[in-house]
């Protein structure tokens, strides 16, 4: 039966899935973070990461793994480990699909950044889609009336710099991407991820129970195996015919908010998602070259 899909329906079948596993996987952060610091919970999914990775690295060699480009490895390292220390810090404090749209809503904001550091060239489109993306995210989040309003904006912030740091992470895979193969990219990442999170562990407790340890053994795994389906749904087909497949994390994040810890977001918020939808629907296909229905990056 799969033989017979075409690219575009293997790649939205790829990337519904790992939207469902990255979903799962916010349930799993948000569980773990109950008996674990968020330095703990970065730290042991990266560490996953890498010992996951290790079979690979063996298969390919040494060899294939020799870069020219380290200072930006690192940079894209330090600004993904900071998204993700961002992103699971939120998971623990922002209903699920909030947590979720601070990094979805990243893509947004590519293009602007992109000119102003790259010097690519963009149109008044995409400074008009970025507006339209942060209006959508500050729409999504509302303050509890009587709420701690220096809190709330406190947390703000960090869901404010987690989407930032993602974009940034984004321009440094594009950029890495003219040169560097993805396994390669993925490889440093965890790597050095590993090693700048052990400094924020080295000197805290690891005696976690069984079940903690389950937990967060589990962050790595799922968020791992996401993003292989991820990366493979994108070598079916261009990414402005399947990305938007993507955002069935919100969906699915809201639903195991509602599920597990009765999250239920309001009209105004639900608003806020489809502005951010819209506008990244939008980034991505203005910057998606056309490609012939049926045909795949693996033909």
């Amino acid at each position: 039966m799969w033989q017979h899909l075409s690219a575009v329906s293997k790649g939205l079948l790829c990337l519904a899935f790992a939207s469902f596993l990255f979903a799962t996987a916010g349930v799993f952060i948000r569980l773990a973070s109950q008996y674990a610091s968020t330095e703990h919970v970065v730290f042991i999914r990266n560490i996953v990461g890498l010992l996951m990775f290790t079979p690979f690295i063996l298969k390919k060699g040494v060899a294939h793994f020799k870069t020219r480009q380290p200072l930006l490895h690192l940079l894209r390292s330090i600004t993904g480990i900071s998204a993700m220390y961002a992103f699971f810090y939120g998971i623990a404090h922002f209903s699920l699909s909030e947590a979720m749209m601070f990094v979805y809503a990243a893509p947004v904001f590519v293009p602007v950044l992109g000119h102003f550091l790259l010097k690519e060239r963009v149109n008044a489109h995409a400074y008009l889609i970025a507006f339209v993306g942060i209006s959508g995210v500050f729409l999504a989040l509302q303050p509890d009336q009587g709420g701690d309003k220096v809190a709330f904006h406190a947390m703000l912030l960090i869901g404010l710099f987690c989407t930032l740091m993602s974009a940034l992470a984004f321009i440094c895979i594009r950029k890495l991407s003219h040169t560097e193969p993805a396994e390669r990219t993925v490889f440093y990442f965890t790597l050095i991820g590993s090693v700048l999170t052990f400094f924020l562990v080295y000197d805290k407790r690891f005696s976690f129970s069984l079940l903690e340890w389950s937990l967060l053994i589990a962050v790595g795994l799922i968020t791992t195996l996401a993003q292989v389906f991820l990366t493979r749904g994108y070598s079916y087909a261009f990414a402005g015919k399947i990305a938007p497949a993507s955002y069935l994390t919100v969906v699915f994040a809201g639903f195991y908010g509602w599920l597990f810890w009765n999250e239920m977001p309001d009209s105004v918020s639900v608003c806020g998602y489809i502005l951010v939808f819209v506008a990244a629907v939008l980034v991505v296909k203005a910057n998606t070259p056309e490609k012939k229905t049926g045909e795949s990056f693996n033909d």
